[in-house]
């Protein structure tokens, strides 16, 4: 396939006069233009003025490798294809919205050096006292007779197994697992009282329908 690279005239301007072309390439039909180079280029990390003339040389390669395939699935009708038409619809869909909410943040207030203190000191169980639990979570129906008798058993119970073995006795469904989370994956709804639980504590937690009996089993500190 024929390539005529149009480089040369992607300066300030022509000898003559004439305005400089925005045209860095040309692949059979198809153009790349300098704002598609200049876009993926400032797009690249790490960048450094050296390495900037390198860079667009194979971003240029790169475009000129798409835009043959893309004239390909053209030619080939892949453009009309339905699953390819949904995933370009979904595209688009998503990368409008994006847009949508990087505008809405960027007209916001950025908090001011003393906002963001007083937000690490207002929650040390993120920061300053942030702990990585081991926990045994245990779900059931969030109906007040289930609560109320989770509560009776759990006064009752030695340990998790024998909690768990009464609840199924009184024909509550439930279900028990052990996990180990750091703070910032816990729901800040219940982060606070779990900090300051001691081991072997347990605390009842509701969420809509549902409920959690939750039992530290320990808690190692990590600030």
């Amino acid at each position: 396939m024929l390539l005529a690279l149009a480089l040369s005239a992607c300066g300030n301007g022509g000898k003559d006069g004439k305005p400089a072309s925005q045209v860095a390439a040309k692949v059979n039909s198809g153009e790349i233009s300098v704002h598609q180079v200049n876009f993926l280029l400032q797009r690249t990390p790490g960048l450094t003025p050296e390495k900037a003339p390198e860079a667009k040389r194979q971003i240029l390669d790169s475009l000129v490798d798409q835009e043959l395939a893309v004239q390909q699935a053209v030619e080939t009708k892949l453009d009309r294809d339905p699953t390819v038409m949904q995933t370009l619809e979904a595209a688009r869909r998503e990368i409008l919205a994006r847009a949508f909410l990087d505008h809405a943040v960027a007209g916001k207030n950025q908090p001011t050096p003393e906002e963001v203190a007083a937000y690490y000191r207002g929650h040390p169980e993120l920061f300053t006292e942030r702990k990585i639990y081991r926990l045994q979570e245990i779900g059931f129906p969030a109906d007040p007779g289930t609560i109320a008798t989770v509560r009776a058993q759990v006064a009752q119970a030695r340990n998790g197994e024998a909690l768990l073995a009464g609840l199924r006795d009184k024909g509550i469904q439930v279900a028990g697992t052990v996990m180990v989370k750091p703070a910032e994956n816990i729901s800040l709804d219940i982060l606070p009282q779990l900090s300051r639980m001691k081991e072997g504590q347990s605390a009842i937690f509701e969420n809509g329908g549902k409920a959690s009996l939750v039992t530290l089993i320990g808690a190692t500190t990590a600030p």
